[in-house]
């Protein structure tokens, strides 16, 4: 058995499908890679700009950050050293030259802000310490009191006497004397001759007794409480005339702060206080003072060219204060400047457009840049972007449409090469036989080996029947060659069915006759007439007759049925032959199409019955169907609708 020709037509065409695919794909591929290619270096392009473009504000932005240091130097270095440590202190915080300060002295040693165990410590004398036995072991506080009073009545210094009526005080206020330890207290502040005393550690007694009559009073009077609290904060701030220890200026600071935090209470040094002493507290293991040594996660120090004053500046502050300068670099509404800290992101995304290093001078200090209204050049890119992407939408068109068309007509020249090839296998096959019969047959009379007149006969029928066919077949043909021209023109007019269903059973009854099956008709009465080419019709029942007979082996019986169904004329002609599959069913009304595509096939037929049955029927009007299942026969269904105006057709 060998292919189909479908199939075989397909394996020889794949290889050039093939190819124009090929042809398609490789142009759309290479347009899109070159495309891709343009769009990155587009966008590269157009970065590199913008880079370019705001590369020299950057630098001169961070040349202006390291001019700061340079500045705080040379103000450093023009600081009067002969001044006070502390008023020192005060006064380049208060200038606003840094924001906190420290004052070295000799051998590296610190002057301000000094640690309260850096102070010389001054001995009471040994008459204190009974009292002192008295008050804290003891604790006896009313005899602790009058000692502390003989001891204060019998010093001849003031110092002396500050610290015993500081005792005093104390004493009076543990036995519940708190009036009389309040007299004591605000007479140290107050009066002149205790304000520069100290106590054993360093500390001033002054400062000392105003700050504990703060507290007592805040419990009892919280406007007594508050004004004097106003005295001392005045005195706090004193850096000149008042010898007082920074640890000591810090407490109470802090203390003051935290009783009343709502009051108009103002300590312009207090950060800077607190930052030198956090400052100290994590650089005092450093053995060797050097600058690179001093700085702290936080805080940036700046050291004086002699290294006698080390300015401290926190990082966040100073950051809040530098960034005017940079602003001043960038006033354009497009751009966002800021600057970075060690360990920040550039913003919440954590990406910018330019970060640019600070130097060292400022150490792990960046300058980030972030575009606020997007890429400036990006419009432009854009638009050239889109101008590639029309140029390559154009060009996979264009390429498209060309391949479709060639494609198109190599597709249909090889369905035309297709068709001739079929026709020609048909018509070869299909006028081989009956020719072939003929000529056997008159070879057979013209020899005279045929003395018997009925032999005779029987053999001019079997020539007959065979002319019958090949008459058939031919006319199959030229029906089939005016369709494809539309040459096929319907001569319309009423009809009986039964007019047409006798011509059909009469042009087919020697094929019934000689195969020895059986026509059975079922025809209704009173058919109403159609509209309709007689000749058209006998040649679609002829077809179905003819299909019906050949494919229905053995002696079984073809029925032709006609009813009338609501509008239209329904004739059936139904088989009890080998039936058809569905895939079969689908295909059955195609050109050339046969079930049994093999050359050896027993039936004869060139594939053109059906669809010229398809084409006539729905030239009609109507339309034909087939219900079919293997080995339980088929029906083909021809549905024409009724002439609705016969009396006018006439």
């Amino acid at each position: 058995m060998s292919k189909p020709r479908a199939l075989l037509s397909r394996e020889r065409s794949w290889p050039a499908i093939a190819l124009l695919c090929l042809a398609l794909f490789l142009p759309v591929v290479c347009v899109i890679w070159f495309l891709n290619r343009a769009v990155e270096n587009e966008r590269l392009a157009a970065r590199q700009k913008l880079r370019s473009a705001y590369s020299g504000q950057m630098e001169q932005a961070r040349r202006r950050l390291e001019d700061f240091e340079a500045e705080v130097t040379r103000a450093l270095d023009s600081a009067a050293i002969t001044t006070p440590a502390p008023g020192l202190f005060a006064r380049l915080v208060r200038t606003g030259l840094c924001h906190s300060l420290v004052v070295f002295g000799e051998g590296g040693r610190v002057r301000y802000p000094s640690n309260s165990a850096d102070a010389g410590v001054s001995p009471s004398p040994a008459a204190f310490r009974s009292a002192w036995e008295v008050e804290f072991v003891e604790r006896d506080y009313p005899a602790a009191a009058r000692q502390y009073s003989l001891l204060a009545n019998a010093a001849r210094a003031p110092e002396v006497e500050a610290r015993a009526l500081l005792g005093q005080a104390r004493s009076l206020r543990k036995a519940g004397r708190t009036r009389s330890a309040l007299n004591l207290l605000l007479n140290l502040f107050r009066h002149p001759s205790y304000q520069n005393t100290s106590d054993e550690s360093g500390g001033s007694i002054s400062v000392a007794a105003g700050l504990f009559a703060v507290k007592l009073l805040a419990k009892t009077s919280a406007d007594e409480a508050r004004s004097l609290a106003g005295e001392l904060a005045q005195r706090l701030n004193q850096y000149v005339d008042l010898e007082l220890q920074a640890d000591q200026r810090l407490f109470a600071m802090r203390e003051l702060h935290d009783l009343f935090p709502d009051s108009a209470l103002s300590f312009d040094t207090l950060e800077a206080e607190l930052l030198a002493r956090r400052f100290l507290e994590q650089a005092a293991t450093v053995q060797d003072m050097k600058r690179s040594d001093l700085d702290q996660p936080g805080v940036l120090t700046v050291s004086s060219s002699g290294g006698t004053l080390l300015a401290l500046f926190s990082q966040r502050r100073l950051r809040s204060e530098l960034q005017p300068l940079v602003d001043e670099e960038f006033q354009q509404d497009d751009v966002e400047v800021r600057i970075l800290l060690p360990g920040e992101e550039s913003d919440r995304s954590g990406q910018a457009f330019l970060v640019q290093e600070l130097g060292s001078y400022f150490p792990g200090w960046r300058l980030a840049l972030t575009l606020r209204g997007g890429d400036p050049f990006a419009s432009e890119a854009e638009r050239r972007v889109t101008r590639y992407l029309f140029i390559a939408l154009a060009v996979v068109t264009g390429a498209s449409l060309l391949a479709f068309l060639i494609s198109g007509h190599f597709l249909s020249q090889l369905r035309l090469s297709r068709f001739r090839n079929d026709l020609v296998a048909t018509v070869s096959h299909e006028l081989k036989t009956p020719l072939s019969s003929t000529r056997a047959l008159v070879e057979t009379l013209l020899s005279g080996k045929l003395k018997d007149q009925e032999a005779v006969e029987d053999y001019l029928q079997l020539i007959r029947r065979e002319n019958e066919r090949l008459g058939r077949l031919i006319d199959n043909f030229l029906t089939f060659s005016r369709l494809e021209h539309k040459e096929a023109l319907l001569r319309m007019r009423p009809v009986s069915v039964g007019e047409i269903v006798e011509k059909a059973v009469d042009a087919v009854s020697d094929l019934f006759d000689s195969s020895g099956r059986r026509l059975r008709l079922e025809i209704a009465r009173d058919l109403p007439l159609i509209m309709a080419d007689p000749d058209g019709l006998v040649i679609v029942l002829v077809n179905l007759l003819d299909n019906a007979c050949k494919y229905s082996p053995g002696t079984k019986e073809v029925v032709l049925r006609a009813w009338q169904h609501e509008s239209e004329v329904r004739i059936e002609v139904c088989d009890q032959g080998i039936g058809l599959s569905k895939r079969t069913v689908a295909r059955i009304f195609d050109r050339f199409y046969q079930a049994d595509q093999s050359l050896s096939r027993p039936t004869s037929g060139c594939g053109l019955g059906l669809s010229i049955v398809k084409f006539v029927t729905e030239a009609h009007g109507g339309s034909v169907q087939v219900l079919s299942r293997p080995g339980e026969g088929s029906r083909f269904r021809v549905a024409l609708p009724v002439d609705v105006n016969p009396q006018e057709t006439h």
